[in-house]
């Protein structure tokens, strides 16, 4: 290893040692019986989390990578089956339910969704966006989130976003979104996020305003699917099938948990805007299992063929004095390749 990746090295153990979280935080309200704590660990497990520092990496990638990826998700089909991969995310704004009444609109002839217009009415005042409906996103039961205690889940508290076309300004695009968030909660509250009823716990020296995360421009993915598989058709401004450049800013929160079950719970104000009043909440009940065994192939052997080709190519370096002695020696020891 280089001095400058030493230095490099010594650097990031001594940030990940000043910033880590003062171990597990503890949750769950003290039991009034043995009844009662016996029915409280069933319901939500008193389990343990902690939260990923927003300055590092989690799996190679840094928090506003991961936005770029849960974005996506957001649009994709069929999202809340998706709940694979190292991290699992979660959102405020789901699908439209007859059955529970969740993402209806309140407002008289307002459709569920919607396909993209073929021309902008011409009648005054109006600006192509419905209102915002403002429901919560609740996911209990039978479509809680189920998933492993080596996955971390990405929690949004509020969210900027837009899809525009190639040529909008980056600069424009960079305001807009930015200005989004300056004028809602920002920072929101401790209170704001809570797990199994107590207001979250950040990292040591952390604050929520490290929380605000901005990405580049990335390319977004609106698919091409059958209506009401995907959140597109259910957006404040419709949008039609294709990719697009967009920008995500807002509050985020990547978390940890052992082995146990959670409750939660997130909610925010966004600013005034012409489509209404808007606010973000989620309610999410998560079980948290030990992972399943690795079941990946793991290959015994190489290919004999390569085994031959590869001793061929070295005798053939070996005559064309490509390769020394002392080389062909060390190759042997390690390899095991007879020449």
């Amino acid at each position: 290893m280089s001095r400058r990746d030493k230095a490099r090295s010594k650097v990031e153990n001594e940030a990940r040692s000043f910033h880590k979280p003062e171990g597990p935080v503890k949750i769950g309200l003290p039991p009034e019986t043995e009844k009662e704590g016996q029915e409280q660990k069933e319901l939500d497990g008193s389990g343990n989390y902690w939260i990923e520092d927003p300055y590092l990496n989690y799996k190679g990638k840094s928090y506003s990578e991961w936005v770029t990826e849960w974005f996506n998700w957001f649009l994709s089909a069929d999202a809340d089956k998706r709940s694979f991969g190292p991290v699992v995310f979660l959102r405020s704004k789901g699908l439209p339910s007859i059955n529970t009444g969740a993402n209806i609109p309140d407002v008289p002839d307002q459709q569920i969704g919607g396909q993209y217009p073929d021309a902008v009415s011409s009648e005054p005042g109006y600006l192509g966006l419905r209102t915002y409906v403002n429901d919560a996103n609740v996911k209990v039961g039978k479509d809680r989130l189920q998933i492993s205690e080596n996955q971390a889940v990405l929690c949004p508290i509020i969210v900027g976003y837009e899809l525009v076309p190639p040529s909008r300004d980056w600069g424009t695009l960079r305001e807009f979104i930015g200005s989004l968030i300056d004028n809602g909660d920002n920072p929101p509250g401790l209170n704001q996020l809570t797990i199994n009823g107590k207001n979250v716990q950040l990292p040591k020296n952390r604050k929520m305003e490290d929380f605000r995360i901005a990405t580049p421009i990335f390319t977004a993915i609106v698919p091409d699917v059958e209506f009401g598989r995907s959140v597109k058709d259910f957006l404040e401004t419709p949008t039609p099938t294709g990719n697009y450049p967009a920008m995500v800013e807002g509050y985020f929160v990547m978390l940890r948990f052992d082995v146990g079950r959670y409750w939660i719970h997130s909610w925010a104000s966004g600013p005034r805007e012409t489509a209404g009043p808007y606010f973000s909440e989620l309610i999410y009940q998560i079980e948290v299992i030990k992972p399943k065994p690795d079941t990946g192939v793991k290959t015994a052997y190489r290919p004999a063929r390569n085994d031959l080709l590869v001793t061929h190519i070295l005798a053939e370096k070996k005559k064309g004095e490509e390769l020394d002695d002392r080389e062909l020696r060390r190759l042997k020891r390690y390899k095991k390749i007879t020449i």
